[in-house]
């Protein structure tokens, strides 16, 4: 009776073997009992699908490093797109600002009714979103105003 080394096996019939099933790989290919076990019992076990799943351990480690180098990209390439977005909003923001405070400037808001200066002066400090949201309320009873009441007001 030939004993045979497992790992010699592998190397002989399946030189690039690193992943493989017991159902499908095995059973088909027809394995050698001692083959099997040496897998199940040095080799990393993922899942029960098809009987087992099982991966080599190098190639485990390094797929699993893998994943862990493509997951932290992924992340720092969404950290940097937020950034960026959070950096252009900040922009856009003091855009808003500089324009309301140089309009103020230049001497052509003193033509404006008080209401309008007074929502240009928020633009100036706190950005178009915050003018907006005071355009679009009633100073008095602090009710939101509608679009026509808002244009009747502001013009």
């Amino acid at each position: 009776m030939t004993t045979v080394n497992p790992q010699e096996w592998l190397n002989l019939n399946w030189p690039n073997c690193k992943a493989l099933d017991h159902d499908w790989t095995m059973e088909r290919y027809d394995y050698p009992l001692v083959v099997r076990n040496w897998i199940k019992e040095n080799w990393i076990k993922i899942s029960d699908i098809n009987g087992g799943t099982y991966h080599e351990p190098k190639y485990h480690r390094d797929r699993n490093e893998s994943k862990k180098r493509f997951n932290q990209r992924k992340e720092d390439h969404e950290n940097e797109k937020n950034q960026e977005q959070q950096t252009s909003q900040q922009t856009s923001q003091e855009a808003e600002k500089n324009f309301a405070k140089t309009y103020i400037e230049s001497g052509l808001s003193s033509n404006m009714d008080d209401a309008n200066k007074k929502a240009l002066d928020v633009m100036a400090t706190k950005g178009a979103s915050d003018a907006i949201k005071y355009m679009f309320t009633d100073q008095d009873t602090g009710r939101q105003l509608s679009y026509s009441e808002m244009r009747s007001r502001y013009g």
